[in-house]
């Protein structure tokens, strides 16, 4: 029982965490003056002390031993359980978004004006058929750009999708991330294959300011609110099933701006993502500055306002979130996921929160490359289909996914964050320095650090008991 640490909440409660199984317990208040080398101590406690740090505890912490092999036949199975397979549709885009990720801001993507080849897009689609199990789940999604320019692709996918199930019988879902602004022109595709849309809205007139027209540089907001309106009263049990929002935080909007729009007009709890701030082109920096909002700092200003949408947003706030996934990862869900390593006293570890190759979907982009999805440079493509065929290179990803375990292992060993990470490698900017002193990981936190970050977590829990009961009946609900 070694690998425990202290740590202390706002109204100076003291708490000792264990990093091997994720278990946290409250100190007496008399044995924390024990730890704290206080004079005047109950001999009772101190007595106390000594056995617990005798036991392990209070003691010191040790490096982890990481699994840094990633086996072929585990992105073998992956291939053939993937869950989801995004295409790029197009590459292109109707409006020109200042932050695109596609733009001019960023460095490892250009705009090419380039769709998707369809015969090798059907050809992975129809593979993906073939080694797929019968009965099992598998979302088709469609991404740009903004994929409608490339609509009939789109309405291509869809017929060969529902022909080749007519044998496999999958079930099949289809999604797409829209801007909204074409949506006109496919509703009955849309709505008549129940697809699951996401909206990209950020939020009022002057919110959408960045988001123009690339024809003449109006804003699209008019546009986008015309067809989402139609959608909403033409199909209102569709819209309310199978459509959300998602929204960029800007100089030009805010949290409480976005939610207090996009709820207000359409119900809807939007997701609201900062701008990214990997992989700045240098000369675009003072750009990136200007627009680039801290969500944390915009957050806190929406729960200064005492807004009556505060309680309906609750579960999308950072610091609940922070709350939830503390719990995912350390309740519940770790002790049911991990039982048979726990009775065995061990859990396997990868290092980082870098998914194995397909674990979760696969993408296929307009240069015909495979990616583990889109979220990565295409510098990091693992795959290819080619005139004749599927080539995906499992044993170069494996090597080249063995490597980054390996090289990043010494910093996870000293991350005292290293069960609950949730960094992938390949959106890093200087992954390039992985192995070498040079290489700094942004989630890296030591002893101190992570003691602060769940001295905040409990301190939040003890003024708000009832968000871990929400928590955990969310969670058992959700597993029924």
């Amino acid at each position: 029982m070694k690998n425990t640490i202290e740590y202390v909440t706002v109204d100076n409660n003291h708490y000792l965490f264990h990093l091997d199984i994720s278990f946290s317990m409250f100190i007496h208040p008399e044995l924390a003056k024990v730890c704290g080398r206080q004079s005047g101590v109950d001999p009772y406690y101190v007595r106390k002390y000594a056995y617990l740090k005798d036991k392990g505890f209070f003691g010191e912490v040790l490096p982890v031993e990481f699994a840094t092999t990633l086996e072929k036949s585990v992105i073998e199975n992956n291939i053939a359980q993937v869950p989801q397979v995004s295409f790029e549709t197009t590459d292109h885009c109707n409006l020109n978004c200042r932050y695109c990720s596609l733009g001019d801001l960023y460095t490892f993507s250009k705009k090419e004006r380039k769709n998707i080849d369809p015969q090798k897009a059907l050809r992975l689609l129809r593979f993906l058929f073939d080694v797929k199990l019968e009965g099992s789940e598998f979302a088709i999604g469609f991404f740009g750009g903004e994929p409608l320019v490339n609509g009939r692709f789109v309405e291509m996918i869809v017929e060969e999708a529902k022909r080749l199930n007519e044998k496999k019988k999958l079930k099949l879902e289809f999604t797409i991330t829209t801007n909204a602004t074409l949506i006109d022109r496919y509703l009955d595709l849309l709505v008549d294959n129940q697809f699951k849309m996401l909206i990209s809205l950020d939020g009022d007139e002057k919110g959408q300011g960045y988001r123009t027209f690339m024809k003449d540089g109006t804003n699209s907001f008019w546009q986008a609110i015309r067809n989402i309106d139609r959608l909403q009263c033409e199909y209102p049990d569709f819209f309310e099933e199978r459509v959300d929002f998602n929204a960029v935080l800007h100089d030009r909007n805010s949290v409480q701006e976005i939610y207090e729009f996009i709820y207000n007009r359409y119900h809807k709890i939007p997701s609201i993502a900062q701008m990214n701030k990997d992989h700045v082109n240098k000369e675009k920096k003072e750009l990136m500055e200007q627009m680039f909002v801290d969500r944390r700092v915009s957050e806190s200003d929406f729960q200064k306002t005492n807004s009556d949408l505060l309680p309906v947003v609750h579960d999308e706030l950072i610091q609940f979130k922070e709350l939830n996934d503390f719990f995912a990862n350390n309740s519940i869900n770790f002790y049911m996921t991990n039982l048979l390593d726990l009775l065995y006293d061990h859990v396997s570890l990868i290092p980082t929160k870098t998914c194995s190759p397909f674990q979760r979907k696969m993408f296929f982009n307009t240069n015909g490359q495979i990616l583990p999805c889109e979220k990565v440079s295409y510098t990091y493509f693992i795959g290819k289909v080619e005139d004749d065929s599927v080539k995906i290179d499992v044993e170069e990803a494996s090597r080249r996914y063995s490597a980054y375990y390996k090289n990043i292992q010494k910093v996870c060993q000293c991350c005292y964050n290293r069960r609950i990470c949730s960094i992938c490698l390949l959106t890093l900017d200087n992954l390039g320095d992985l192995g070498t002193d040079g290489f700094t990981c942004p989630n890296f936190l030591d002893k101190d650090a992570f003691g602060e970050k769940l001295g905040n977590i409990f301190s939040f829990l003890e003024k708000k008991p009832m968000d871990f009961r929400h928590i955990i009946n969310d969670w058992m609900l959700n597993k029924r």
